[in-house]
């Protein structure tokens, strides 16, 4: 090999160095400026989200919310990122700005039940109600059998006075509801149930109304 340099003109040699490898050095800088670059970016994004985790838990949802827009430019696709910032524009009561966010966290994770339940309600709140029904509707083919979905369900058919479909979710609630161990659950959950079967009942009277 060093024979065959030897008599190569200088440009005949840089070539060779490129064939065999030469320039490899040179490739490797990069990777580690990148490596370093995305540490101090995790780095900077969780710091962001803790600050902002700490200023929500004290009701200060302005200055959480802002902590959260910060750490969107860091990762905007983030399903943690994007949660939080519906959650707080929740909080903050901007419902309709709460809505791309909660369209774009179905988009990343179209598996969560929860986000749709979100999405559901935020569009319960802006009176879109087909909207809503659907959004509650997607909740219960992810996770059937989801009780607060179909008890939104049956006031919302009821509330538009679609009563016939309001009395389908009024009666798979409460054969959910007989299914279960009340006892064994926790005061809280127990009340909510009753206030829940306590509305039903009347809508019930509604329904013999419009079914006589």
């Amino acid at each position: 090999m060093l024979k065959i340099l030897k008599n190569m003109p200088i440009v005949g040699i840089s070539l060779v160095l490129l064939a065999v490898g030469g320039c490899a050095t040179t490739n490797q800088a990069p990777n580690i400026t990148e490596n370093k670059t995305e540490a101090v970016d995790t780095k900077k994004l969780r710091n962001l989200l803790s600050k902002g985790s700490i200023a929500g838990k004290g009701e200060r949802y302005e200055e959480a919310l802002n902590y959260f827009k910060r750490a969107e430019q860091i990762q905007p696709n983030s399903e943690e990122v994007l949660r939080l910032i519906s959650i707080t524009l929740n909080k903050l009561e901007q419902i309709e700005e709460s809505v791309p966010y909660l369209l774009k966290l179905a988009d990343v994770n179209p598996f969560n039940y929860q986000t749709y339940g979100r999405l559901a309600l935020a569009y319960r709140d802006l009176y879109e109600f087909e909207k809503s029904i659907a959004a509650f509707k997607k909740v219960l083919d992810l996770k059937k059998g989801e009780k607060q979905s179909i008890a939104n369900l049956a006031d919302i058919y009821f509330r538009i006075k679609d009563y016939k479909n309001s009395e389908i979710y009024v009666l798979k609630f409460e054969e959910i509801v007989a299914a279960e161990n009340m006892t064994a659950k926790p005061d809280k959950y127990r009340t909510l149930v009753d206030k829940t079967l306590n509305r039903f009942e009347d809508y019930k009277s509604v329904f013999k109304k419009t079914n006589s």
